[in-house]
């Protein structure tokens, strides 16, 4: 089977088992940074599952992204930090700490993307968490200089 279909497949905990490995794998190499337009295009999958696959596989890249790919897709990408499913939002917030780690460059494009989260749009046992995973991101980025 496809890295792709498998990562997308209907066999959910088969998914998630294979982008932790994937993300790893993606932690200490290159090797998998020919698949970044495929992640990115699963970010549209229909299933919110697939949809984080693609957003952490895709930001697992930054680092030997040299091209600058993500850059030029991040306002594709970024859609995630609007989901529907207040754990898509959160497991993306949560992949951009290592993203602005990495490439500091990163810090004015996710400063503008966490100035368009609305809570409101969550419930309210939710809304509260991805405030405060709002809040960390943005301590984070309050400690990278603005160019």
């Amino acid at each position: 089977m496809d890295l792709i279909e498998s990562l997308a497949g209907k066999d959910s905990k088969r998914g998630h088992r294979l982008m932790l490995d994937l993300e790893a794998q993606s932690f200490q190499s290159d090797a998998l940074y020919c698949c970044l337009d495929d992640f990115v295009d699963l970010t549209r999958h229909s299933s919110s599952f697939v949809r984080v696959r693609g957003f952490r596989l895709a930001m697992a890249q930054v680092e030997w992204d040299e091209q600058g790919k993500i850059a030029s897709r991040f306002a594709e990408l970024a859609a995630v930090l609007h989901d529907q499913k207040p754990t898509v939002v959160r497991q993306s917030l949560s992949a951009l700490h290592r993203v602005v780690q990495i490439r500091p460059q990163f810090a004015p494009l996710v400063r503008a993307e966490l100035e368009k989260v609305d809570v409101s749009n969550y419930a309210s046992s939710m809304a509260p968490l991805i405030a405060q995973d709002v809040a960390a991101l943005r301590n984070r980025l309050e400690k990278i200089p603005v160019d």
